[in-house]
């Protein structure tokens, strides 16, 4: 029994992490985490440790297994969501997909709940978007944006669709949330929404470690030649490009959005587009953030199946292996690289993929969605046909 009893003790302590350093109120390093004070993360955080973290109504463990009914939540809604009928053997692949891809992140050994609850909202936001409960999309969308601040940036998106009212409700709980926890926190809504925007000087971090992935980090690793600690100009050269590709592609991802067919699987493509623009905008990303790439994949793959294989297409059957293989999903290299050996570069450099595998992703889906998904090409078929362009709803089961 004793040993049994601290057998559980680890099970129950052992998930390193920024959320589990977060709760117990740990130490890594001279700095603390997050004591009490200010808002942290997001207001959902602030609510859970206050009420439930805190008190000790549930653990560390507890947690992780809620994570796990939630990815599962996560992974049913994405289905619902880009395919049209129950297909068994896609399903077990995809399944094993999603989780080989979590093995190799260590999402869930890490509890890194706040992704997984904010997966599993926008993922649900996206099959209440098809089905026209715009509402209820709208307030989970809120929900995801007060887990953390990133979502936000699928606000501009809704208006493009001109989903007004789910932009309404998102707004407005996001809202009152923040407004919640500042009134708890003793802080002004000014200070809480600054707070939440510069979470540990994440603006204007220059940090380069493993622990930092995002195009930002990429950039400052490679003018410092992966030495970190950059000049003045160096960091001013590296924020300057990354704000310029974010430009880019967040102009890129609205255009293809406002040109897109308001269909069932056409929003799943757009949904996911959105969220690998999110990681490319991103200041600051760490590798538990990519688990919002599954749900752009998933769609992707679920698109490039309907279709035949053409150039075009194997391009983007390309681009989906290619992605999801070097953002993570590392196991078949290094077991390529123990027997053939063959594969050591893509783990010598595996850092610098991660940008590659956001262009790739952003590509492929903004391709599919030109090429195969346009409201001009619906309207020239109609129009080769004699026969009136159907008026679209605002998402229609097309």
């Amino acid at each position: 029994m004793p040993e049994s009893k601290a057998t559980c003790t680890r099970w129950a302590t052992a998930f390193p992490g920024d959320f589990k350093f977060a709760v117990t109120g740990e130490t890594l390093g001279p700095n603390e985490w997050w004591a009490g004070r200010g808002l942290f993360y997001g207001p959902i955080f602030v609510l859970e440790w206050k009420f439930v973290l805190y008190p000790g109504y549930l653990s560390i463990l507890d947690v992780a297994h809620i994570d796990l009914a939630l990815f599962a939540v996560s992974f049913v809604c994405t289905l619902a969501a880009v395919f049209d009928r129950i297909r068994p053997r896609l399903f077990v692949l995809l399944l094993a997909a999603w989780l080989a891809n979590h093995v190799t992140i260590t999402l869930f050994a890490a509890v890194q709940h706040l992704e997984v609850l904010e997966l599993t909202a926008l993922s649900l936001t996206l099959v209440l978007l098809q089905r026209g409960r715009l509402g209820a999309a709208g307030a989970s969308l809120g929900l995801a944006v007060a887990t953390k601040t990133l979502p936000v940036i699928f606000l501009p998106y809704l208006a493009i669709l001109r989903q007004w009212r789910a932009l309404a409700f998102a707004s407005a709980l996001a809202g009152a949330l923040l407004l919640i926890a500042c009134f708890m926190q003793g802080v002004t809504p000014w200070d809480g929404v600054v707070m939440l925007l510069n979470q540990g000087e994440n603006l204007g971090k220059t940090k380069a470690t493993e622990y930092e992935l995002g195009l930002r980090a990429f950039l400052i690793r490679f003018l410092t030649n992966e030495q970190g600690n950059p000049t003045p100009q160096q960091t001013q050269l590296a924020f300057s490009v990354h704000a310029l590709v974010s430009l880019l592609v967040a102009l890129f991802s609205a255009f293809v959005v406002s040109r897109m067919t308001h269909s069932r699987r056409s929003l799943a493509l757009a949904w996911g587009l959105i969220g690998t623009t999110m990681l490319v905008l991103a200041p600051v990303t760490h590798i538990f953030y990519y688990v919002f790439l599954l749900p752009a994949w998933t769609a992707l793959f679920a698109d490039l199946v309907d279709r035949r294989i053409g150039w075009v297409t194997a391009m983007q059957w390309a681009a989906l292996i290619a992605g999801y293989i070097l953002m993570g999903f590392d196991q078949p290299i290094i077991l390529l690289n123990r027997q053939f050996g063959l594969g050591q570069v893509i783990l010598d450099h595996w850092l610098s993929f991660i940008p590659l595998v956001l262009l790739l992703t952003v590509g492929a889906l903004g391709g599919n969605l030109l090429l195969y998904h346009q409201t001009r090409q619906l309207d020239r078929r109609a129009t080769a046909t004699h026969v009136a362009a159907p008026e679209l709803s605002p998402i229609s089961d097309a």
